[in-house]
């Protein structure tokens, strides 16, 4: 969701960002199904060696991407906190 919130404008972020949530929903549902298809019919080991094997594919897959340009960042005092990060007036 970092990724996302650095690399797409607020302005279309809601599209990308419900896309993403979806993605994590079906997952979390579909890895379930097969964990448990393959617990019955291989070995419930494979279950937890899977994930990690593309865990690893996933950690050299996610550096290869391009690191967002850095953005401009504002030192706020702790009196001026509350101001800094609502852009208030602090009230």
């Amino acid at each position: 969701m970092t990724y996302v919130g650095d690399t797409v404008p607020a302005a279309v972020r809601q599209r990308p960002l419900s896309e993403l949530m979806t993605a994590f929903a079906l997952g979390t549902a579909v890895a379930t199904v097969v964990a448990g298809v393959l617990a019955h019919y291989a070995n419930w080991r494979l279950v937890f060696a899977l994930p990690g094997l593309l865990a690893v594919y996933l950690v050299v897959a996610l550096r290869r991407l391009p690191e967002p340009p850095a953005r401009r960042q504002v030192h706020c005092s702790p009196r001026s906190a509350w101001s800094c990060v609502h852009g208030g007036s602090g009230t």
